[in-house]
């Protein structure tokens, strides 16, 4: 097999290094290339799959996969320095080794050949580089906006101000009975709960579009449009309750993304473990509070039920499985640690190298990482074509990944599924319902403006897939729907 990514080489050239070639078969986890190693051999990926594998404190992560037709040690070969990283064979593979005294021996007799082989090595590395480094024009980060200069103050609708004074006053009241020790744990957490519903009830009130026009006509000169309006209603609340919210643990973790990410792992793992936590009196009850949002519950309910198809899927088989966006991998470690999972094999793709090793720290503990890949990569396919590559799968899932992208985004994302399925395999996703309760709470208070789907939305993308449809049922908390999907 000539390598697509050689395709400046002649016919001639190929067969001539194919000659010289020595070809080798690798079983699973056979080490074809090693870290550190002093190799100036070029290796041609015949059959099968490679990862490619760094060595992070003692932690194994794949930063790459290659697939039949790949060419890999070219690195080493070009720089006349030591393999970067470890190339380890993902299952059966055939490679065709030449060696650098063949390829210098060729090069020196073949006419031109030194010219058409290190372009064609300069290709295959920019094609990587790409690769890589292109976040699909789509990120699912997020950046801090500015909250002033959106709506003036004669812009703020009437009885907003009393609205949010009335929720201070409360808070700080049941604030003063927790320090003297005159409210029961119960009946404040019960206060503060009803406290913070009055947050998210004050923004549903005074983001109505009646509410919204009424309060940019009351100063025409600095009218810009409902959105700005909106913007500065929204902005309005969040300083005046900043200091309260941001008492609770999770929601200033939520709301800092100290990692870049909105759905950090940290993050999604603190919602699973459902322990309040935050300072002074009121932040723990604030925390218990949010903890307890449909945002959080559906983080959960569509984390079980997902983990229900999947070990329903597998059901003690022998299948790949993989995570995109993976962040915490709980799905995956519950699955191979469970009984129905325990021939299962499963790929963890992120973005975020902490999250992996911290999930490869817990696989290690739990004795299962020996059949779980942790993947560098970004799961987002890009519109220039380049993208990761996976062996055949059995499964594909994703959860609260669809929310953070716009339809085309994941249009790719659903067409690039389908082709890293085997025939019979399934995809399942994801998405906040149209009408989610902490909408309002994520977008102007937490600063996660995300793509809300109805079930008919959310339909109408798997139709235009290659799936060519799904089936779409809400979770257990109602504000997530899961889409299932199989490859004909």
């Amino acid at each position: 097999m000539k390598p697509e990514l050689l395709s400046l080489l002649t016919d001639e050239d190929w067969r001539l290094m194919t000659e010289r070639a020595t070809r080798r078969n690798f079983e699973k986890d056979g080490m074809a290339l090693r870290e550190g190693a002093a190799s100036r051999s070029l290796f041609f990926l015949q059959s099968g799959y490679v990862q490619v594998v760094r060595d992070f404190h003692g932690l194994r992560l794949t930063v790459a996969r290659l697939g039949p037709g790949e060419v890999f040690g070219e690195m080493s070969f070009l720089e006349r320095a030591p393999a970067m990283a470890s190339i380890v064979a993902d299952g059966p593979a055939e490679v065709l080794v030449l060696a650098e005294q063949d390829i210098e021996s060729l090069l020196n007799s073949v006419p031109g050949l030194a010219s058409r082989l290190y372009q064609s090595l300069a290709v295959t590395l920019s094609r990587r580089l790409r690769r890589s480094g292109d976040t699909g024009n789509e990120s699912i980060g997020s950046t801090r906006s500015a909250r002033t200069g959106f709506a003036t103050e004669r812009q703020l609708p009437p009885g907003l101000a009393q609205a949010v004074d009335g929720i201070k006053q409360g808070l700080q009241q049941i604030e003063r009975q927790l320090r003297g020790r005159s409210l029961p744990p119960e009946q404040a957490a019960a206060a503060v709960a009803d406290a913070c519903d009055q947050v998210c009830a004050t923004l549903e009130r005074f983001m109505r579009d009646e509410v919204v026009v009424d309060a940019g006509m009351a100063d025409l000169l600095a009218f810009r449009d409902a959105g700005a309006v909106r913007a500065g209603i929204g902005a309005y609340i969040f300083r005046e309750t900043f200091s309260v919210l941001m008492s609770s643990a999770l929601v200033a973790r939520a709301f800092a993304m100290p990692r870049g990410f909105p759905d950090d792992w940290e993050t999604i793992a603190a919602i699973h473990l459902d322990e309040p936590a935050g300072d002074g009196q009121l932040g723990p009850l604030v925390d218990r509070w949010f903890l307890q949002r449909p945002l959080c519950r559906a983080r959960r309910a569509s984390a079980a039920a997902v983990g229900k198809l999947l070990a329903t899927l597998v059901d003690g088989g022998a299948a790949a499985v993989t995570c995109l966006a993976a962040g915490s991998c709980h799905e995956v470690l519950e699955l191979l640690g469970g009984a129905q999972g325990g021939g299962a094999s499963a790929t963890c793709i992120d973005l975020d190298e902490t999250a992996l090793l911290a999930a490869a720290e817990r696989a290690e503990d739990l004795g299962i990482s020996d059949r779980i890949t942790f993947q560098l990569g970004n799961v987002v396919p890009a519109d220039n074509g380049e993208q990761l590559l996976l062996p055949p799968q059995h499964a594909i899932f994703a959860v609260g990944l669809f929310e953070y992208l716009g339809d085309e985004a994941a249009l790719r994302l659903l067409d690039w599924t389908h082709r890293q399925l085997q025939p019979g395999g399934t995809a399942i996703f994801t998405n906040l319902v149209e009408g989610n309760p902490d909408a309002l709470f994520m977008e102007y208070l937490l600063e996660r403006k995300v793509h809300h789907r109805g079930v008919e939305a959310f339909t109408e993308l798997f139709r235009r897939s290659s799936f060519g449809g799904a089936t779409i049922t809400a979770d257990a908390s109602g504000a997530d729907l899961l889409a299932r999907a199989r490859k004909n």
